[in-house]
Parts: C-alpha cells; sequence; structure tokens
C-alpha cells in the first residue's frame, strides 16, 4: 500500500499533477517556482509574487501592474494572418506578429 494520492488535471495541453501524501507526519509546504507572463505588460514573474487570482478570468495577476489577460481592451488583428494579438503586441502599437509571412 502506498502513502501518497495523486490527482492529475488537464488544462490548455499541459498535464498537471499534486502528489500528496495520505501520512500526515510527512506533509510540509514546497515553495512553488512556476513563472507566468503578463498578458498585459509582458513581465515575468513567479506566481508566489503574484497578489493573486482574477475574478473574472482566474488567472494569476501581476505584481507589477496588478492587471491580467482579461483586462478590458478592444481586440486587435493581425494585418496578414488575422489572428489576436496579444495585449503585449497591441499596447506596443504593432499591427503584425513576430515572423507572419
Amino acid at each position: 500500500m502506498t502513502d501518497v494520492r495523486i490527482e492529475v488535471a488537464l488544462h490548455e495541453g499541459l498535464a498537471i499533477a499534486v502528489v500528496t501524501s495520505t501520512n500526515p507526519q510527512t506533509r510540509h509546504w514546497v515553495d512553488s517556482q512556476w513563472e507566468e507572463t503578463c498578458g498585459a505588460c509582458g513581465a515575468d514573474f513567479e506566481i508566489s509574487d503574484s497578489p493573486g487570482h482574477c475574478d473574472k478570468c482566474d488567472a494569476w495577476k501581476c505584481p507589477d501592474c496588478r492587471a491580467c489577460e482579461c483586462a478590458v481592451h478592444k481586440p486587435v488583428y493581425c494585418m496578414k494572418c488575422f489572428m489576436q494579438m496579444s495585449l503585449v503586441e497591441s499596447a506596443g502599437g504593432r499591427t503584425e506578429h513576430d515572423g507572419c509571412p
């Protein structure tokens, strides 16, 4: 018999696994080093530095600008491939993705 429980969730093509000890004496906190990139300002940050989740989209908020990917904005589309540009790209005034044919 094992002393661990494994839970797996699939999200946007990623498998996220949580392994939990079923023996309370062996449990301890491990700090997360998961990094995110802010969709609004482009800053990289660790989720442990985030002020929390967005109430609308449940994404991590940026500790620098306190925004997330769902910040209210009018979508901007690439003039070559017609795919939606990210907030970082459109905030910089770009009208085309890097590497569009």
